[in-house]
C-alpha cells in the first residue's frame, strides 16, 4: 500500500495517518541504510529524521517514476553523505614541529614501516638455504636419502 499511486496522493494531501504508515513501513529500512553509511547509531537517527523531514517537504516534486521507497531510500542515501561530509576530520600537518613540555619546538617523528632492503635479501636468502640440502648433509645422507638440489 505504501507505494501505491493512491497513498501518495494522500502524502501530498497530507494526510498523517499516511505519513505515520510511511514513517512505520520504511524507517526501519531507512535506519539500517544510514547505519552502514554512517558506522554511528546517533548519526542513522538524525539521518533517519532528514530522511522523512524532507521527504515530507519534498512529496509534491515527487514524479512516481520509481517506487516511493526506492525514493526513500536514495534521500537517506544523499542524506548520510552530507552527514559524513559535516564531520570533522582532526588533520595534523607534518610540516609543522611539535612543542616538548619545556615550549621547545621539535621535529614530528614517525615509524618507518617500510621493509629494510637487506633484511629482504637475507631472508630470501635463508628461506633458499633451507630449501636445498648442505653438502655436508648430502655426504653424510646421500646413501639413504634422494637429495636433489
Amino acid at each position: 500500500m505504501p507505494d501505491d499511486p493512491a497513498f501518495v496522493e494522500r502524502l501530498r494531501a497530507g494526510d498523517k495517518e499516511a505519513c505515520a504508515l510511511c514513517v512505520r513501513e520504511h524507517s526501519t529500512h531507512v535506519y539500517h541504510l544510514a547505519l552502514k553509511l554512517t558506522g554511528d547509531p546517533a548519526a542513522a537517527e538524525d539521518v533517519l529524521q532528514e530522511t522523512f523531514l524532507s521527504a515530507f517537504k519534498a512529496i509534491p516534486r515527487f514524479e512516481g517514476k520509481s517506487q516511493l521507497s526506492t525514493w526513500l531510500y536514495r534521500i537517506a542515501h544523499n542524506a548520510a553523505l552530507m552527514k559524513l561530509r559535516k564531520r570533522r576530520v582532526d588533520t595534523v600537518s607534518l610540516d609543522e614541529p611539535v612543542e616538548n613540555k619545556a615550549g621547545v619546538p621539535e621535529p614530528r617523528e614517525f615509524a618507518d614501516w617500510s621493509e629494510n632492503p637487506e633484511e629482504v635479501l637475507m631472508d630470501a636468502e635463508m628461506r633458499q638455504a633451507c630449501k636445498r640440502p648442505s653438502n655436508h648433509f648430502r655426504k653424510r645422507c646421500g646413501a639413504c636419502l634422494s637429495c636433489a638440489t
